[in-house]
């Protein structure tokens, strides 16, 4: 006869009859609403009642002075500001206490923590605003871990409310200052908007004026190197007349002193040409009585012959002698008048300029003019004296003298002619010569003006050619200054275009910000500093939120929940029928007969679990019907693990099981991610069954993505499947009885 496994299964149901065996099934049944409701039920809300905490409170803090704007002090008490906010917002039951009611109440766990306002917090609040010295303000939270580590870490939420309560009071109050002078700084800054608008101003006229500076000092540098260009040019001019002027005074002295010799030359030739001009007048004179006196003799000659003859020797005679004295004077003028001409070549090969000269030219011509009369005269009175011998020689020496007498006579027409002649020569000679000395002493008297002139002028070229060095040196450094002075007006014409640009800018800068700092109410400056002190409200968008700490822990402790009802089960019910196994029924069939009752239990559990805390503390899942689906699964599927534990290992499998619990606490995510476990454990993760029904509690309770809730329930359900099969082989393997089989157990199955 074939029974269905449910039917076999109500038959093991059947074995639990009177009031201890029923109550004990009872409790098995109620373990899944004990383990969850009563920890879900303690835990459902604990930051709920935070405020009911008690903290201490220590306000140690004493008032700061700090001057405003206007140099008018204020008192800052901050930290009794501070304690009335905390207590108009209790986040905690702020107790304010002193210092030692706090130390002692936390020691023996009456407060929770204690936060202390040191003295110097008002002091170190306001030390920004001098700027030289800041100092952060301190506030001391402290608790003591023995009182309780979670509270701990509730109460440390405080440290970051506090710090934002502070923060927003420092800030509130400085942008009340702020606001409290906008007028001021408008005010500021619309007066350096007009101060950069007048430098703006003056500015650009600068600039203009540097161009200008700029353009002149190029052409004053352009006009400076023309100056010491010829500077330069007038003092190598000044140079080399200064040593011409030196030259020509030098020049000059020679000439005074070769004047003053030729002048004393001239006098003596003027002695001299006097003494020849008398000597002449006598020749001419002599020659003249002479002819007077010879011709009429002449005329006797031919009559008287010896007469002549003996007058011839003594007129040849008396030529001799007048012609000696003659030569002797002419000869002695034309060495005085060679010698005068050799001194006037001197001169003029000294003085070039006085070969120029007028007066040097007549003097030259007089010179050799009476230089050839004298050797005229000289010639003259030798050939006289040569025809006086010749005719003394020929009177003496001819018979026939008529011709020679004839001869003679013409001879001394000819000899009183060119007596007259010298004569006349010789005084011409003697003008020129006087001419010559006055010349000479002109020249003279104008050669010592010229050497006077010449020193003043070498004396006068040397200044200048000094004082034109300087000009050249002066007009070099004049130069190199203009073009200093170039470079620094270009630079400064540079520099004020930029000053210009920037003081533009600076109008422009300061403009915009005169119209960017808005005029505001005392009300719109109260507002705007609560705004700007707490200037952005974070605010977090949570999809699919638990909404209370016990709903968000719901899903571990109902999952720990089916696994120690795997493990406390087996305490009332049966593995497997041992009659069960003596007979030939397929191993499938009784393993699903075997696992039935544990199944039941385990849903009907599960779903009381559920249901009271849904309804106790108020669960509501996002998905009901899904949550109702899964927990029946989730029943199914741990019951089956520890079916095929117990049925495999006996009495074992309950320390297997309990270990296995302990190991899916930390790996399964109930309480932490697992990219937050230790690599050991995070490896673990994925084969952990509680892992896949957590996720998928979460998912039904607060929501989340379909995707996932298919795949926990695939792997939930291919566990089940699983852990069925190797259950159907164990029985199977147990229905091979072996002698030790029959012996009888020593404990109870």
């Amino acid at each position: 006869m074939i029974f269905s496994p449910a039917r076999l299964g109500r038959y093991e149901l059947r074995r639990f009859r009177g009031t201890l065996p029923k109550l004990a099934l009872l409790f098995v049944l109620l373990v899944p609403l004990l383990y969850s409701s009563i920890y879900l039920g303690a835990n459902w809300d604990p930051y709920g009642k935070v405020e009911d905490l008690p903290v201490a409170v220590v306000d140690l803090d004493r008032p700061a002075t700090v001057e405003d704007a206007d140099g008018e002090s204020q008192t800052v008490h901050a930290g009794p500001e501070l304690v009335d906010g905390l207590l108009d917002e209790p986040a905690f039951d702020w107790q304010v206490v002193d210092a030692d009611e706090a130390e002692q109440g936390l020691a023996d766990g009456r407060y929770f923590m204690t936060m202390t306002i040191p003295e110097d917090f008002s002091t170190n609040l306001v030390s920004g605003a001098s700027l030289e010295d800041p100092e952060r303000a301190q506030i001391y939270l402290r608790r003591d871990d023995a009182n309780g580590f979670v509270v701990g870490s509730i109460t440390s939420k405080a440290q970051d409310s506090v710090a934002l309560a502070v923060d927003s009071a420092a800030v509130d109050a400085y942008f009340s200052a702020v606001f409290a002078n906008l007028d001021t700084i408008r005010s500021g800054m619309a007066d350096a908007r007009d101060g950069a608008g007048e430098l703006a101003e003056g500015a650009g006229q600068a600039h203009e004026g540097a161009t200008e500076l700029a353009d002149g000092a190029d052409s004053a540098h352009e006009g400076a190197g023309t100056l010491a260009e010829g500077a330069d040019t007038a003092a190598q001019g000044a140079s080399e007349l200064a040593s011409g002027a030196a030259e020509l005074a030098e020049g000059a002295a020679s000439a005074e002193s070769g004047a003053s010799e030729l002048d004393a030359g001239l006098a003596e030739l003027d002695t001299g040409s006097a003494t020849l001009a008398d000597g002449a007048d006598q020749v001419s004179e002599g020659t003249g009585q002479l002819n007077d006196q010879v011709l009429p003799v002449l005329d006797l000659v031919i009559d008287r012959l010896p007469e002549v003859q003996e007058s011839a020797r003594t007129i040849s005679a008396d030529a001799a002698d007048l012609t000696e004295a003659v030569a002797g004077a002419t000869e002695s003028l034309k060495s005085d008048l060679e010698t005068l001409g050799q001194d006037m070549d001197e001169l003029a090969e000294q003085h070039p300029e006085l070969a120029e000269d007028p007066v040097y030219q007549r003097m030259r011509e007089r010179v050799d003019t009476a230089s050839g009369r004298a050797e005229e005269v000289a010639a003259a009175a030798q050939s006289i004296a040569d025809t006086a011998a010749r005719i003394d020689e020929v009177i003496q020496e001819s018979e026939d003298l008529t011709p020679r007498v004839k001869q003679a006579r013409d001879d001394l027409v000819r000899l009183d002619e060119g007596a007259t002649q010298v004569a006349a020569g010789a005084h011409e000679l003697h003008d020129g010569i006087v001419q010559a000395h006055s010349g000479s002493s002109e020249l003279a008297a104008g050669l010592v003006t010229l050497s006077d002139g010449a020193d003043q002028l070498s004396g006068g070229a040397q200044e200048l050619n000094n004082g034109l060095g300087e000009l050249s040196s002066g007009a070099h450094e004049l130069n190199d200054g203009l073009g200093e002075l170039s470079s620094g007006a270009h630079e400064l014409n540079d520099g004020l275009g930029e000053l210009d640009q920037g003081s533009q800018d600076l109008r422009d800068g300061l403009q915009q910000g005169v119209d960017r700092l808005p005029v505001l109410t005392q009300d719109e400056q109260d507002q705007t500093a609560q705004v700007l002190s707490s200037p952005a409200d974070v605010r977090m968008d949570v999809d699919h939120p638990a909404t209370y700490y016990g709903r968000g822990l719901a899903p571990m402790f109902f999952a720990i929940a089916l696994w120690v009802f795997g493990i406390s089960v087996f305490l009332v019910v049966r593995p497997v029928a041992g009659r069960l196994l003596t007979g030939r029924a397929n191993p499938l069939r009784l393993s699903l007969t075997a696992w039935y009752p544990v199944a039941m239990i385990a849903v009907v559990g599960g779903l009381i679990m559920v249901g009271v805390v849904w309804a106790a503390l108020g669960l509501d899942p996002v998905r009901p019907l899904s949550l109702l689906g899964l927990t029946v699964l989730g029943a199914l599927c741990f019951s089956s693990i520890a079916h095929l534990l117990r049925t495999a290992l006996g009495t074992v499998a309950s320390a297997i099981t309990l270990v296995w619990l302990v190991l899916q606490l930390p790996t399964s995510g109930g309480t932490y991610p697992a990219e937050l476990l230790p690599p050991v454990f995070s490896a673990l993760t994925p084969f952990m069954p509680m892992t896949y029904l957590i996720d998928g509690f979460r998912v039904v309770i607060s929501g989340g993505q379909t995707e996932r809730l298919v795949t926990d329930v695939l792997v939930l359900a291919v566990i089940t499947i699983t852990t069925m099969a190797l259950c159907t082989l164990v029985i199977r393997r147990k229905q091979q009885f072996a002698m030790k089989d029959l012996h009888p157990p020593l404990v109870a199955p």
